[in-house]
C-alpha cells in the first residue's frame, strides 16, 4: 500500500511465487495419508554416527505400528522421498497425528534446530487442537534437563521397566479406534512470508557493517523459509564480517569448514553454488601462492647470508620444499654447488691452520686425512707432503724423548732404591730409642707408682685426723666457747639445735600493743653449719609492697637490688630489731639472685628466693601477727594450719622480664604451693631471712 513502483512490483512477485509454494506443499501434503503418531527425534550425531535417540525411535516405530497405528518415522516414511518433498511431508504429518513422542537421551539433542523446530511446530498446533497430545521420553538423563516448554507435560521414563507398554495404553486413552480408520483433511491456513524484503534488508545492513542486525533478518528469513541459501550466505558474510559477496574470496582463510558455508552450499542454485565454491578456490590458490612466495623469498635471503656449506645447504632445502616454482629448481642446485665449495673450503683451511701450528703427530694425522679428502681442490696435494714431511720429524722427536725418559725413569728408581735403604736403617735405630726409652718411661713410672702410694697413705692419715677433728675436736672447741659465752644449758640448746626447730633472735612489735613494748622474734632453723645457722621467721612481721614507686624500676624491670622491702629491711628493721651484739651476729651474705639483669647482691637481712624455699625441702608455715595485720596483710581465710591462720609472703624472685614478683600462697601442705606473678606496689607479707654466727664476738670464732 505504501510502496513505491519498484518496491511494489517486488512485493507483488514475491507474493505470487509465496502463493505457488504453499499451494504446492499444500498439493503434496493432501497426497499424504494421515498420521496417529508422529515420532520427534536425532538420527545422527555430530561424528556423523546413529545416535541411540534412533535406535530406541525403531524400537518404538515397529511397537506401535505393530499395534496398527500409522506412524511418522523419519528414517523410514522419509526414506523414499528426495530432499524438496521433505517438508510437505513432515507439514501433513504434525497436522495430523493426535500424538507426538519425543525421544531423547541428552539435554542436547532435544534442542537440535530441526528436533526442536518439529516439536516447537507441534506445541503451537497443540495450543488450536486440545485433542492433540505430546509426550516427552527421556533416558539417561534427569526430567529436570528437559526443554523449559516441556514443564507441563507429563514425561516417561524410558529406562523403566514396560515403558512402551505405558506410552501404548497412553495413546489408546487418546486415539480409538475409529479414529485410526478415518480419514483426516490437513487444512494449512499458512502466513504470506516476504523473503525477499527481508534478505533485501540483511544485505543492505552487511553493507552497512551491522553485523547482529544482518544476522537477525537473516533468522527471520529462515523462520519462513529453512532452505533459503541467500539467508545462509548472508550469516555467513556477518560471521566472517564482510560487507559484500564479492569480498568472500578476500578472506585470509577458507571457510568451507563453516557451519553457513556447507548449508547455503546445499541449498544453493548451480550459480551461488560455483560462486561459493570459486571463492574457496580462489582463497586457496592465492594463500598457496603466498605459501610459496614466502619460501622462495627466505630461500632467496639465506643465500645471501654469511656463505657457508650450512646456509647454502639450508637454502636449498628451502628451494626443494617448491619445485617448479620460478627459478627454485636451478636456484637449489647451485645452493648445492656452492655447498660444496664452501665445504671444501672450510676443509682446507682447517687442515692448512693444523699444518702451519700443529706441534703434534696427531694434529699431523688430521692435516693429512682432512687434505686427502679434498685432493685437487687447490694446492691440497702439496701441503699433503709437506705435513707428512712434517710428521716424520715429529716422529724423530717423539723417540728421542721417550729414550731420554726412559733414561729419567731408571735414575729415579736407583735413587729410590737409595732412599728407601737410608730410611728403613734410620727407622731401625729410631725403633731403638724408642725401645729404650719406653724401659726408662717403665722404670720411672714404677717409682712413680710407689710415691704415690705412699702419698695415698698419708691423705688418708690425714682424712682421718680431719674427721677426728672436725666432728670430735672442732665440735667439742665451740661447745666449749658456746658455754663460756652463754653458759652450760644455752651451749646445750644451741648445740641440740637442728633443721626445723624454732629459735628466738631479736625483737619486734608483732602483737600491735605497743605499750607492752616488742615481741621476742621466732625464726625456723632452715639451715645449720656447726655454729653458723639459716633462719627464716616464723611470721610475716610485716606488710609492704616489693616496689615503692617508679624510682625502684630498673631499665629491664624492678629487680631485689633496687626494690623497697631490700631498703628497708637493711635499714630501719635491723637497726630497729637487733642489738649492736645481735647485728654483729648477723653475717653479711652474697645473694645471687635467679636472674640475668640482675646483680648479686651482699645484705645482712633478705628474703628467700623461691627456689631457695622449695629446695629447703620442708613445709614452714607463715602466720601472719596482728601488727601485719593492722599494716593491711589480708590472711588467707579459707587455709589454715595447726588451728592458725597463715598469709602469702614476698620472695626475692620475680617474673615476667621483671615487672611482676613471685609470691608464696600457702595452704595445708607444701606441695600446694603456687608461684604466681604478682604486681610490685602490692602488699604481700614480709618473712625476713638470715645467717647468723652464735659464736661472733669469741677471739676464737
Amino acid at each position: 500500500e505504501h510502496a513505491d513502483a519498484v518496491q511494489k512490483s517486488v512485493y507483488e512477485a514475491e507474493a505470487k511465487e509465496i502463493d505457488r509454494i504453499q499451494k504446492e506443499i499444500l498439493a503434496l501434503s493432501q497426497k499424504e495419508e494421515p498420521y496417529d503418531v508422529f515420532i520427534c527425534y536425532k538420527e545422527t550425531g555430530e561424528d556423523g554416527a546413529r545416535t541411540q535417540d534412533s535406535v530406541i525411535a525403531n524400537d518404538i516405530y515397529y511397537q506401535l505400528t505393530n499395534e496398527g497405528y500409522k506412524v511418522f518415522y523419519a528414517a523410514v516414511t522419509l526414506e523414499d522421498k528426495l530432499g524438496s518433498a521433505y517438508e510437505p511431508c513432515i507439514f501433513a504429518a504434525l497436522n495430523s497425528a493426535k500424538v507426538m513422542l519425543a525421544v531423547g537421551t541428552k539435554p542436547e539433542y532435544f534442542n537440535a534446530v530441526w528436533v526442536k523446530n518439529e516439536w516447537s511446530r507441534y506445541l503451537k498446533l497443540m495450543k488450536n487442537d486440545r485433542s492433540k497430545m505430546l509426550i516427552p521420553c527421556y533416558r539417561d538423563m534427569d526430567a529436570y534437563e528437559l526443554p523449559e516448554e516441556f514443564a507441563h507435560l507429563q514425561a516417561q521414563d524410558m529406562s523403566k521397566i514396560g515403558f512402551i507398554n505405558d506410552i501404548v495404553r497412553g495413546i489408546k486413552k487418546v486415539i480409538s479406534k475409529d479414529d485410526q480408520k478415518s480419514a483426516q483433511t490437513v487444512v494449512v491456513n499458512a502466513a504470506a512470508a516476504q523473503t525477499a524484503p527481508l534478505l533485501k534488508r540483511a544485505f543492505m545492513y552487511l553493507e552497512d557493517g551491522e553485523w547482529q542486525n544482518a544476522d537477525e533478518y537473516c533468522e527471520k528469513v529462515l523462520d519462513n523459509d529453512p532452505e533459503c541459501a541467500e539467508a545462509y550466505l548472508g550469516k555467513l558474510m556477518s560471521e566472517l564480517k564482510v560487507r559484500d559477496r564479492e569480498d568472500l574470496k578476500n578472506c585470509k582463510l577458507p571457510f568451507d569448514d563453516n557451519n553457513n558455508y556447507q548449508k547455503a552450499l546445499r541449498f544453493a542454485d548451480g550459480a551461488l553454488a560455483d560462486e561459493l565454491k570459486g571463492c574457496i578456490t580462489h582463497i586457496n590458490e592465492r594463500n598457496e601462492n603466498e605459501r610459496l612466495e614466502g619460501i622462495y623469498t627466505n630461500a632467496v635471503k639465506l643465500m645471501g647470508e654469511y656463505p657457508s656449506e650450512y646456509t647454502f645447504k639450508r637454502a636449498a632445502g628451502e628451494f626443494e620444499k617448491i619445485p617448479g616454482y620460478k627459478d627454485a629448481d636451478a636456484l637449489a642446485a647451485e645452493c648445492l654447488e656452492k655447498a660444496e665449495i664452501s665445504r671444501k673450503d672450510a676443509v682446507y683451511e682447517g687442515a692448512k691452520a693444523r699444518l702451519e701450528i700443529g706441534d703434534t703427530i696427531s694434529y699431523c694425522k688430521l692435516a693429512i686425512e682432512e687434505f686427502e679428502s679434498i685432493k685437487g681442490w687447490k694446492d691440497s696435494d702439496d701441503l699433503i707432503v709437506k705435513c707428512k714431511e712434517k710428521l716424520e720429524k715429529l716422529k724423530e722427536k717423539e723417540e728421542k724423548e721417550r729414550i731420554e725418559a726412559e733414561r729419567l725413569v731408571e735414575e729415579m728408581r736407583i735413587e729410590a732404591e737409595k732412599k728407601a735403604e737410608a730410611d728403613r736403617i734410620e727407622a731401625e735405630r729410631k725403633a731403638e730409642e724408642e725401645k729404650r726409652k719406653a724401659e726408662e718411661a717403665r722404670i720411672k713410672a714404677k717409682k712413680r707408682k710407689k710415691i704415690i702410694a705412699i702419698v695415698a697413705a698419708i691423705l688418708a692419715l690425714c682424712a682421718v685426723v680431719v674427721v677426728i677433728l672436725t666432728t670430735v675436736i672442732l665440735p667439742k672447741i665451740q661447745y666449749n666457747k658456746l658455754v663460756e659465752k652463754y653458759g652450760q644449758e644455752k651451749a646445750d640448746e644451741i648445740t641440740n639445735l637442728s633443721v626445723g626447730d624454732r629459735y628466738e633472735f631479736g625483737r619486734f612489735e608483732q602483737d600491735n600493743d605497743e605499750s607492752n613494748g616488742p615481741e621476742d622474734i621466732s625464726w625456723f632453723v632452715v639451715e645449720k653449719k656447726g655454729t653458723k645457722i639459716l633462719l627464716l621467721s616464723v611470721c610475716a612481721l610485716d606488710n609492704k609492697s616489693y616496689a615503692k614507686n617508679e624510682s625502684d624500676k630498673l631499665e629491664k624491670g624492678y629487680a631485689w637490688e633496687n626494690c623497697n622491702i631490700r631498703k628497708w629491711l637493711n635499714g630501719d628493721f635491723l637497726s630497729g630489731a637487733f642489738s649492736e651484739e645481735e647485728q654483729d651476729q648477723i653475717i653479711m651474705t652474697e645473694n645471687k639472685n635467679g636472674s640475668d639483669s640482675s646483680t648479686a647482691t651482699k645484705e645482712k637481712v633478705f628474703l628467700l628466693s623461691h627456689s631457695e624455699y622449695i629446695d629447703l625441702g620442708q613445709y614452714y608455715p607463715c602466720y601472719p601477727t596482728k601488727y601485719a595485720i593492722a599494716n593491711g596483710l589480708i590472711p588467707i581465710t579459707y587455709a589454715t594450719y595447726q588451728d592458725k591462720q597463715i598469709s602469702s609472703w614476698w620472695t626475692r624472685s620475680y617474673l615476667d622480664n621483671g615487672f611482676n614478683f613471685a609470691e608464696v600462697e600457702e595452704e595445708s601442705t607444701r606441695d600446694e604451693l603456687e608461684n604466681r606473678a604478682v604486681n610490685p606496689y602490692t602488699g604481700r607479707g614480709v618473712r625476713p631471712a638470715i645467717w647468723i654466727d652464735l659464736l661472733a664476738g669469741s677471739e676464737d670464732k
